[in-house]
């Protein structure tokens, strides 16, 4: 969430974040950076969103949304799913709105 808000004192016009759905695109195909496809269960296509967050040193880092695949979160059809890092986001990019506000009333 505090991104955003630096950005705003340091005058910065964007934010670019590395991957947002990068756990999604892991796949035995696409071995992109250091997805661990060789430690992927036996029969196993790809890192399933839910359950695998530890890659690129974080817990979650680069997925900003996880696949709302009917099987998991009910319903007919596929829809994607915030995350919490995703909200923070939303809401220090609206902090950062606030502040160009303040400055311009102030």
């Amino acid at each position: 969430r505090i991104f955003p808000s630096l950005g705003y004192f340091y005058n910065a016009t964007g934010e670019l974040y590395w991957a947002t759905n990068y756990a999604d695109t892991c796949t035995r195909d696409n071995a992109v950076g250091n997805c661990p496809v060789d430690q992927l269960p036996r029969g196993e296509y790809g890192m399933n969103a839910w359950d695998d967050q530890l890659i690129m040193g974080g817990n979650g880092d680069g997925q900003l949304t996880y696949p709302g695949r009917p099987e998991i979160v009910g319903g007919h059809h596929f829809v994607p799913i915030a995350s919490m890092r995703l909200k923070h986001l939303r809401d220090g990019m609206e902090d950062n709105a606030y502040l160009h506000l303040l400055e311009e009333v102030a």
